[in-house]
């Protein structure tokens, strides 16, 4: 009681028909929930008129809270197999050491928190959880942090709460976003209890919630020296941040190749107590694969008095089309040397005028790496003009690997094109698989659908809440509230909803009034196709290199980028192939390919393999184009131990000599000469073998060497 004070009395008596008012003041004097009774008594009858009051005092003074802590106006069940959570936004610089959270517990059940780190709206990355706590009561409790974490006003993050008891439940209060896992991917028993560095949240949309849980913050100290921050469209754009966002304007998103590009501004602000100065010359570099479709159009002023700010514009014209990556950096003297220079990417896509796909080639998914169901995954679409459908796109994640199967349905269930094969895999990123032409009607539904693959855990991308509501590409495409759509049933429309899900399933119109003519880029190996994405070389395509002797042998192949279609294709990456993955320095580019390819034409390149090491080794073929851009291939080979002779027989009484020899190798020659200096000749046929015998050869010679041609 002692923390809640009468600042201001009533009057005694109240006319009637009148009223008077008076004031309670908290203070108070320890942290937690602090609750007392007013009392008031009065004439109307002999008890007391009484009432509760509450509030909750922070601490330190000073304290922030991130988060909800509502009251709690209901409960919802949880799950031994969910997480569920909140995501927030920090409204300043802050330190938290425990997360609270209110519950309806159960016997012997355990609950835990964490926090992780937002990533486009994912959670993306475990920053801190909690034990256990096993005795969790009724209502609010404590889950201390395993160390005090660090927060950045502006940045999102997620609180979220596991149980490992099916019933248990979280309290929450009506309206906002509250998220959960999908069912079943995140049990306590099969995961030991141990958080998943990335978890798959998405929002829930049959009813409004926001989870009761939050943490108190102490508010971070201005630093006794420069300290800089980068906001974008009044955002925060953390240091070091390579994961492009609309919202903060680093991602530029979807423009036409040829146009006047985009102009984006962004505000460097000293939050610290020293001038900040911008020590780069210029002040604002950008550097990077295709930097040259970055220019700082307005530079910043420096220095940068403490509290002020100055701002910067990056204008964005895409060269070519697909997706454009640049990074962004600013030397300064910020008092933290992490932020010097404080670096962040850029990001934006090209496309040309005349083609349209539902997605920009900006938008990207995460990885669902832990289904154990294989579906079919669609999109969707809805042309507001008639036109033709020439590929189909797909966003690929690393894991999404081996055949898949592609369609096209009319909204009744019956199919309008396909089933196409397309073996794909182990790329991040757009790929295309070109298709007949196949006619669309305006106003009618379609959807672009992509099995999964034939990896354990069935990997596909997936971005939710993006197609919960309807909408379009701003120009010819368009597609309904929940467009994307799934079945678990393999050779069937998918036509359920998850929570908006988009699996990123999409595909290359072109409406009936195009006249422009464009490039159709094919690559070819041994006279056979090479599909954009292909993940299964083998020798018929001259993708697997087969064997070569480590640190010593080669393999040469040759490639043919094709263009089929009726516009010079360009080969717009420096250089036009680049190889990359586990082990790309066991490739090289001996000749790259000219560029432009005229319509109709053909342009080589020839990769070697010399193998470091014994063992497979493998690579990925990237192509940037002014088509399927970047254009991608897995390639591999296997590096072998040179054969060795480990032993030499002879027999007198036969005249035989046997040799045995060790290390890999698909075909050893025996060689023999009379001396030493040779000449060598060829004994017996080439083998796979371990061993040779010559025959009766000490009967005719004194003496033999030999040798083993690999």
């Amino acid at each position: 009681a002692a923390d809640f004070v009468i600042t201001n009395q009533p009057a005694s008596t109240v006319t009637p028909g009148s009223s008077t008012t008076f004031t309670i003041t908290f203070t108070p004097s320890a942290a937690g929930i602090r609750s007392g009774t007013v009392v008031i008594p009065h004439a109307d009858s002999s008890a007391a008129y009484q009432f509760a009051i509450q509030a909750e005092g922070l601490y330190p003074p000073g304290a922030a809270v991130i988060g909800h802590n509502g009251v709690g106006a209901d409960s919802r069940p949880g799950d031994a197999a969910n997480i569920t959570g909140n995501r927030f936004m920090a409204p300043g610089d802050m330190k938290i050491s425990a997360l609270r959270a209110k519950v309806v517990a159960l016997p012997g059940g355990n609950f835990a928190c964490a926090v992780y780190s937002d990533n486009n709206g994912f959670a993306d990355r475990l920053l801190e959880g909690t034990a256990p706590v096993a005795s969790a009561t009724n209502g609010w409790n404590t889950f201390p942090l395993a160390s005090p974490l660090n927060l950045t006003g502006g940045h999102f993050y997620w609180f979220v709460i596991w149980t490992d008891t099916a019933g248990a439940a979280l309290d929450t209060d009506p309206g906002g976003t509250g998220y959960m896992g999908l069912a079943g991917s995140y049990s306590w028993a099969s995961l030991n209890g141990q958080w998943p560095d990335t978890i798959l949240l998405t929002p829930i949309t049959w009813e409004t919630r926001t989870y009761c849980i939050y943490a108190e913050g102490t508010p971070l100290a201005p630093a006794p020296g420069p300290q800089m921050n980068l906001r974008g469209n009044g955002q925060l754009i953390v240091f070091g941040d390579m994961s492009p966002l609309t919202d903060n304007g680093t991602d530029f998103g979807n423009l036409p190749v040829g146009g006047s590009g985009s102009e984006h501004t962004f505000t460097i602000e000293n939050v610290g107590s020293v001038p900040l100065q911008l020590t780069g010359a210029p002040p604002v570099a950008i550097t990077g694969p295709q930097a040259a479709d970055f220019q700082v159009s307005s530079p910043p002023a420096s220095p940068v008095a403490p509290g002020a700010s100055t701002t910067f514009t990056v204008r964005f014209t895409p060269t070519t089309t697909g997706l454009r990556t640049a990074t962004l950096s600013i030397a300064n003297n910020d008092i933290d040397p992490d932020k010097n220079p404080y670096q962040v990417a850029l990001q934006g896509a090209g496309f040309v005028p005349g083609r349209e796909s539902l997605f920009p080639d900006s938008e990207v998914g995460a990885d669902v790496d832990n289904d154990g169901t294989r579906y079919e995954l669609g999109t969707t679409f809805t042309p507001i003009v008639d036109g033709t459908v020439t590929e189909l796109r797909v966003f690929s994640v690393t894991g999404d690997s081996g055949n898949h199967t592609a369609w096209i349905w009319n909204s009744d269930g019956s199919v309008l094109a396909g089933p196409y094969n397309w073996d794909f895999g182990g790329v991040n990123g757009w790929i295309y698989l070109d298709i007949p032409s196949v006619s669309v009607l305006a106003g009618f539904n379609y959807i672009v659908d992509v099995s999964t693959g034939q990896g354990p855990m069935h990997d596909y991308a997936n971005e939710p809440g993006v197609l919960i509501n309807g909408g379009g590409n701003g120009l010819n495409l368009a597609y309904p509230p929940s467009a994307g759509v799934f079945t678990t049933t393999l050779g069937a429309m998918p036509d359920s909803s998850w929570n908006g899900s988009s699996y990123l399933r999409d595909i290359v119109f072109l409406p009936s009034t195009t006249t422009t003519t464009f490039p159709d880029m094919v690559v070819q190996g041994n006279d056979a196709l090479i599909q954009d994405g292909y993940s299964s070389p083998v020798g018929t395509n001259n993708t697997d290199f087969g064997h070569a002797a480590a640190g010593a042998g080669t393999v040469d192949r040759s490639f043919a980028i094709n263009n089929a279609g009726a516009a010079p294709l360009n080969l717009t990456g420096t250089p036009q192939v680049a190889i990359t993955g586990p082990q790309a320095a066991d490739f090289e580019v001996l000749s790259q390919p000219a560029t432009p390819v005229p319509p109709g034409g053909t342009s080589t390149l020839t990769i070697r393999f010399k193998p470091s090491v014994a063992g497979l080794r493998k690579a990925l073929v990237s192509i940037q184009n002014d088509d399927k851009n970047p254009y991608y291939f897995s390639i591999s080979g296997t590096g072998d131990v040179a054969p060795r002779i480990t032993a030499i027989t002879a027999d007198l009484n036969t005249g035989n000599v046997t040799l045995q020899w060790a290390g890999q190798g698909h075909q050893v020659q025996v060689e023999r000469a009379e001396t030493l200096a040779g000449p060598f000749t060829n004994i017996g046929s080439p083998q796979t073998g371990s061993s040779y015998t010559d025959v009766g050869v000490l009967k005719t010679n004194a003496s033999a060497f030999y040798r083993i041609q690999y």
